[in-house]
């Protein structure tokens, strides 16, 4: 059973290549053309539109420039400020067209280039469908080839074979149908390639008579500034001209002023030489005072500033005497204070030796007068003892005598009678009462020792207790002498401290009056370096310098009016010749007399005789007034430059 054609089914690869085809085909379509172009395109396919076109054009601004360029006199006519207007206007529109065209020319350019791109990317990607085709007729080929056949004996092999070959049918069909497919996509982009060639013609063809009409105006702008130029050079010139003309007058009027006020100058100058000569001698003798107070003030200032150094000195030595004397006084008082503290430290401490041992005799007196009283009460019962002690012998011998005629009536009494037993146990109990008597008198004998020895200890520790008072005496006086000297340093230290508010003191007028020293040398300094009087002297220097030197200059130049022409110096004793009018010395004159008879002028060799000369008294007159002069004139001109040397010199510090 033949499979029935299916119908083109396209799968989501295919579809995703004709979307993306697509839009690269509404890509490459141009868009909507502006005015401008869609004109060009117009006149461009259509020629005598361009014709009739370029004709509307010549009947305003270019037939104007073509009227100009064919008829050369109306260039050479004085346009009217109208045509210069619309000449402006016009060459301000034909600039902005020229700018719209270059740039309009530009974007053509630009799709251009993009056309291209668009165009070769196509190609590609037909290149691309192209050999995917032959794969797939090449499949297709491969697979349509007969292969053995292989018997089977299984009909489920069959069964597979067939149901494969019917699969390789609808695979094969999908791959004619997507062939099919591809070969319309391959013509329409042939279709559109021939489209773009077309357009990129089209447009190259827009792009040469753009240029062609940018060079015409180009060309027109150009006349059109030449003219404009010509134009603006002759009335450069009328302006130039009526300019000159107010110009002349207004100098011959500035030069008949200018003559006036020469004239006035003149006089002003004729006045202002002879004041400034007045003012150059007071300058000289105000300069001469005021150096003569200058060195007065440089002379006290020195004086004043050694004495200022000197008492400066003297205080920095008293001043470094005072901080010695004062380094050593807080010494001393910082030694006083150490042993003062040490002392009190000391008398602290023998005051507690002296509570503690007056403590000590304190229970002393109080053990001594129990001792006593135990003394006197032992004492009285030694008394009482011994009384009851000789009572007790007085018993005691009685009871001897007793006992010894108890022994010779025993020894008579031999017998065991009754009455004898109770005398002997009579005896015997009198023999026990005096043994204890015996010992009650040994021990109170016992206690008779211990107090005997208390007592003696008791003497030996009140012994002690007044050898302890001896050294609570001594130390009690070397407090004593601790306490005056300590009295002595507070004294000492109290004059050492008087003493140093008296330098204080001392020293603060020292201050006060070196400060004034230093205020009075400001003040001098002040006084001798005011600016107001340092500008007003270098005006005045300055002012003086100009005088002199505009005097120097003028006597300079009338110098060879009081030369002689021989020696070249000035006149002594001028002489002059009446035929010639040189004027020579005396001397001169006479060295250039000729055979003794006449004189020869040495300037142009005319003669003269004896009575052809005279003496000049009135230039001698002058000479002497120029020589007198320019002594003057060296003299200021020195004052001038000691003044300067003085204003050039470094101000003089003044030492604070």
């Amino acid at each position: 059973m033949v499979p029935q054609r299916p119908s083109p089914r396209q799968n989501l690869a295919v579809s995703r290549e004709d979307t993306t085809s697509q839009a690269k085909l509404n890509n490459l379509q141009p868009a909507t053309p502006t005015i401008r172009s869609v004109t060009d395109m117009n006149l461009i396919s259509h020629p005598s539109r361009s014709a009739r076109f370029f004709d509307k054009k010549k009947s305003g601004l270019f037939a104007k420039v073509d009227a100009g360029n064919r008829d050369p006199e109306t260039l050479s006519m004085n346009p009217t400020p109208e045509t210069r207007t619309s000449l402006y206007r016009n060459m301000t529109a034909l600039t902005a067209i020229n700018i719209k065209e270059k740039q309009h020319v530009n974007t053509l350019r630009q799709q251009l280039e993009q056309t291209k791109l668009e165009v070769t990317s196509l190609k590609q990607e037909l290149d691309q469908v192209k050999t995917e085709a032959r794969r797939y007729a090449d499949e297709y080929k491969d697979a349509k080839r007969p292969h053995t056949p292989v018997i089977k004996s299984n009909q489920a092999k069959q069964d597979e074979q067939r149901k494969i070959e019917e699969t390789h049918q609808v695979e094969i069909l999908k791959w004619e149908s997507k062939c099919q497919e591809m070969a319309s996509n391959h013509k329409q982009l042939n279709r559109v390639l021939h489209r773009a060639q077309e357009t990129e013609r089209c447009l190259q063809r827009q792009l040469a008579d753009g240029s062609d009409r940018t060079k015409a105006l180009e060309a027109t702008i150009a006349d059109l500034r030449q003219e404009l130029q010509v134009i603006a050079r002759a009335k450069l010139t009328e302006d130039e001209t009526m300019k000159i003309k107010a110009e002349n007058e207004s100098m011959r009027v500035k030069i008949v002023e200018m003559n006036r006020k020469i004239d006035d100058i003149q006089t002003k100058e004729r006045d202002t030489r002879n004041t400034l000569s007045i003012k150059s001698m007071q300058f000289s003798q105000e300069k001469e005072a005021l150096l003569r107070e200058i060195a007065h003030a440089k002379d006290e200032f020195a004086a004043l500033k050694a004495s200022t150094t000197a008492e400066i000195d003297r205080l920095h030595h008293i001043i470094n005497k005072d901080e010695e004397i004062k380094a050593s006084l807080d010494s001393q008082i910082i030694d006083l204070t150490d042993k003062c503290i040490a002392l009190d430290e000391a008398a602290a401490g023998l005051r507690k030796q002296l509570d503690f041992q007056s403590k000590l005799l304190d229970d002393k007196q109080l053990v001594v007068d129990q001792a006593k009283l135990a003394q006197s009460t032992a004492e009285f019962e030694v008394e009482k003892l011994s009384q009851s002690i000789g009572a007790l012998e007085a018993g005691n011998a009685a009871l001897r005598e007793r006992l010894v005629m108890v022994s010779d009536v025993w020894s008579v009494c031999t017998t065991q009678d009754p009455t004898v037993l109770a005398l002997q146990q009579g005896r015997r109990g009198n023999n026990e009462a005096l043994a204890i008597v015996l010992d009650e008198k040994e021990r109170l004998q016992g206690e008779l020792d211990k107090a005997k020895d208390e007592i003696t200890k008791l003497t030996l520790q009140i012994a002690k207790a007044t050898s302890p008072a001896a050294d609570v005496v001594s130390l009690q006086t070397q407090l004593a002498s601790m306490l005056n000297k300590k009295n002595e340093l507070l004294l000492i230290m109290d004059q050492l401290k008087a003493d140093y508010s008296h330098l204080t003191t001392e020293h603060t007028a020292l201050r006060i009056a070196f400060d004034e020293l230093q205020l009075q040398c400001t003040a001098l300094e002040e006084v001798a370096m005011d600016p107001a009087v340092i500008v007003l002297l270098k005006q005045a220097q300055l002012d003086l310098n100009d005088t002199v030197a505009k005097l120097v200059e003028a006597e300079t130049s009338s110098e060879t009016t009081f030369t002689c022409l021989k020696c070249l110096s000035i006149f002594v004793r001028p002489m002059t010749l009446t035929i010639c009018g040189h004027t020579f010395c005396e001397s001169c004159l006479q060295s250039a007399r000729g055979g003794g008879i006449g004189y020869t002028c040495k300037e142009c060799g005319e003669w003269s005789s004896t009575d052809g000369v005279f003496q000049n008294n009135a230039l001698a007159d002058l000479a002497a007034r120029f020589v007198y002069r320019q002594q003057t004139l060296t003299s200021l001109t020195n004052v001038c430059q000691s003044l300067q040397d003085v204003f050039a010199r470094p101000a003089i510090p003044v030492g604070r």
